[in-house]
């Protein structure tokens, strides 16, 4: 039996919650969330959901969940339209510098070869549908790309993790790695990039949490 889904919304200017109705929720009733994929850009939160059932046979089915924060309104975002290679491939949800839009890197390197492929896709501003910005690759025992790092003067690298775990930084204009000296020493797992604001909340801010 699927585990019920509540979420709430909490406001500092009234100090108060207020617990979101079963219609607002009926669209994630049957969706996972997966926690570490969080995204936030200009008042709208992102996450990657998948199927719940998809889950279980573990060939995947995602979306992309908006919650607005400032009108409190959830939104279910199909996934980019990609080859049917792709379909059970994962993706990381990012920042893209400068412009402040989402965008999702989607690669093939599930797949096991030597070299990878990795498609940025740009949700449109009214959150209806995904364009493709650009492909990197292929690249060579590359697991993923996952972030951009504003180097400042439109200086941007592109956060890549390899298939032996260590963090490389990637020029896309002279196509050169930068090691940063980071690898991670567990098995499996992969890093994660997170944004750091200087101000975090203000006055008015809303958040928002779910239980599945």
């Amino acid at each position: 039996m699927l585990p019920s889904m509540r979420g709430a919304v909490y406001k500092m200017s009234t100090d108060s919650w207020r617990e979101l109705k079963r219609e607002e929720l009926e669209m994630l009733e049957e969706k996972f969330f997966h926690d570490n994929t969080n995204a936030c850009v200009n008042g709208v939160d992102y996450w990657i959901v998948s199927d719940y059932d998809s889950c279980k046979v573990r060939k995947y089915e995602y979306n992309v969940v908006a919650f607005d924060i400032r009108k409190e309104v959830l939104q279910l975002i199909e996934w980019p339209h990609i080859p049917h290679t792709q379909q059970n491939a994962w993706g990381d949800l990012v920042i893209i510098p400068n412009i402040d839009r989402i965008s999702l890197w989607i690669s093939d390197s599930y797949m096991g070869s030597h070299t990878s492929n990795h498609d940025l896709w740009v949700l449109s501003e009214q959150g209806q549908y995904w364009t493709k910005l650009l492909t990197v690759g292929p690249l060579f025992e590359v697991h993923k790309l996952f972030g951009f790092w504003n180097m400042g003067k439109g200086n941007v690298k592109i956060f890549v993790q390899f298939t032996n775990r260590q963090l490389h930084l990637y020029d896309e204009q002279t196509h050169e790695f930068i090691d940063t000296g980071l690898r991670h020493k567990l098995n499996g797992n992969d890093f994660d990039i997170h944004t750091y604001e200087e101000s975090l909340v203000s006055t008015g801010t809303y958040t928002v949490g779910y239980n599945n």
